[in-house]
């Protein structure tokens, strides 16, 4: 009994060992993690003024620092590169796409991964965009801010950005992802679905890539694969514009046709009713009908936040398509817009691009669906 006491106790020691081991090791590695950290504006570092909030230069740095003070050896080192002067969200335009990428691009050899600080009005536009116009990704992108400014107490900037700092740290997810609300959302599958709730961004079409719970819960079957290929950095063209407009009873075929008379735009995505539903106005789909043979290429995506396009079904979808429009299937809004970006600045023959429309490149679309439209 006396010796098996003794090797009882020789195990529990052994096994303490390992564990305390094991951690040290593994802050040893996190600590050697480099992370990069761009700071565009938005809500999260503004301060009260009597013009409303807005942003201060160096306030979020020096707020960080105050958030992780004694918790530095839970993520990896960080730099914060801050953009002059800060963005409202609301002022994002693609070519600030391009910029964010080209930023990350410059320094991309030099880090293990990626923090994007960003409102959140126009946040699932750039995190769709970027996934694009970054090409074979091999790190994690993260992009997070706050509904309510970091300087109020209430703030959920705060959580998001430990949580991005973590997942950063600790985490490869070689994909553009969404940090927020406890929340871990695919890029180009997120969409903004409430103005005043700290629940902001979802994911109607899509499963949650993870949740920041008691412990991080990461679905890596529904994660993208790390690209072995060459990382790169697709140049998109902010010349070739892409509009959105969202059909709504009594839509003008004189208006649609004025717009649309602009030289500058290649691309259209039409938010249509329910399944990829369109008045059968002749005026109106004759108007797209010569749009259409213009070259100006039609996305047809549903106003639901939920479901998909079946053009199908119903006359008032067959002649839509018959004028031209190609189908999104389950793609957000967002997701549409920056992926016409990225194929016109690939090529400018419409009918390669209406075919790569469909096409999953991004885990944009849902291959179930996808599948059910080709059967």
């Amino acid at each position: 009994m006396k010796y098996q006491f003794i090797i009882f106790l020789l195990i529990i020691f052994l096994a303490l060992y390992n564990v305390c081991n094991y951690n040290i090791k593994e802050n040893i590695s996190v600590r050697n993690k480099k992370i990069y950290i761009l700071y565009t504006g938005g809500t999260i570092g503004m301060i009260e003024s009597r013009k409303g909030y807005i942003p201060k230069r160096g306030y979020l740095e020096s707020k960080l620092k105050e958030i992780m003070k004694d918790k530095e050896h839970l993520i990896g080192k960080y730099d914060i590169h801050e953009y002059h002067p800060l963005s409202d969200s609301a002022n994002i335009k693609p070519k600030d796409w391009l910029k964010m990428a080209n930023t990350i691009r410059n320094v991309y050899h030099k880090y293990d991964a990626f923090i994007i600080i960003h409102g959140t009005d126009t946040m699932a536009y750039t995190a769709s965009a970027l996934a694009y116009i970054f090409e074979n990704l091999s790190k994690p992108v993260i992009i997070t801010g706050s509904i309510v400014p970091l300087q109020k107490l209430q703030s959920d900037g705060r959580n998001n950005l430990i949580n991005s700092l973590f997942i950063a740290s600790h985490y490869n997810i070689p994909e553009v992802i969404l940090c927020f609300d406890n929340y871990i959302l695919r890029g180009c599958r997120s969409t903004k679905i409430n103005a005043n709730s700290v629940q902001a961004l979802a994911s109607p079409n899509y499963p949650l890539l993870g949740e920041n719970g008691i412990h991080i819960r990461i679905d890596w079957q529904k994660v993208r694969k790390k690209s072995n290929a060459a990382f790169a950095v697709r140049q998109i063209d902010p010349n070739k514009k892409v509009i959105l407009i969202k059909l709504f009873p009594g839509i003008d075929a004189k208006l649609l046709n004025n717009i649309l008379s602009d030289k500058s735009i290649y691309g259209v995505i039409l938010q249509t009713f329910g399944i990829g539903d369109a008045p059968t106005d002749k005026d109106l789909l004759n108007v797209i009908k010569a749009a259409t043979k213009r070259g100006i290429v039609f996305i047809n995506c549903t106003q639901c936040h939920m479901g998909h396009v079946d053009e199908k079904n119903y006359r008032t979808g067959v002649e839509l398509t018959k004028a031209g429009a190609v189908s999104g299937v389950d793609m957000t809004a967002e997701a549409a817009i920056g992926k016409l970006y990225y194929l016109f600045s690939i090529t400018s023959d419409s009918n390669i691009i209406k075919k790569q429309i469909g096409q999953n490149l991004r885990g944009e679309l849902s291959e179930s669906k996808i599948l059910k439209k080709q059967i």
